[in-house]
Formats: structure tokens, sequence, C-alpha cells
């Protein structure tokens, strides 16, 4: 999980983290206060988006301290499952 980057959409302000080993790709959703799967691919985000990377600390201060790792795991251990 220490390999998860974090971006701000320059244009729409929205969160995004990332992380290429399992291409887990996840937006924060105020309202929910929760990290959600995107709808595109990172490499759209890259290609589309105005973007920035920012550290984790400047992302959990705009997620209110909300972190990426429970919707990592849940990835992850999903990827697992499908796997076997």
């Amino acid at each position: 999980m220490d390999k998860i980057k974090y971006y701000i959409d320059k244009t729409a302000g929205f969160l995004f983290a990332y992380e290429g080993a399992c291409e887990f790709f996840v937006r924060y959703t105020p309202k929910s206060k929760e990290w959600e799967p995107c709808d595109f691919s990172f490499s759209s985000f890259v290609h589309d988006r105005d973007f920035l990377e920012i550290d984790k600390c400047e992302a959990l201060r705009m997620a209110d301290g909300n972190s990426p790792e429970v919707a990592y795991i849940k990835y992850t251990d999903m990827l697992g499952k499908n796997l076997s």
C-alpha cells in the first residue's frame, strides 16, 4: 500500500488514488466520504485529464483523513478470489 500514489484533477478538483501493480484506481467522494472505483481507466485519466500528483498527507487532508486502504484491501481480496 506504500506504493499508492495520489492525484488531484486540477480542473474538476477530484481526488484520486492509484496503485499500478494491480491497477487499483479509485476516486474520493466527499458526499459519501468513501473511496469508490473509477468508471474509467488510469491510462484514460493520464491522457485526458489535467492532473497533479500530491503526497499522502495532502491527500488524507483533502479526504478528511479517510485513507483508500480499506478499498485497496477489498480490491486485492477480490482479485485473489478471482484468480483462485
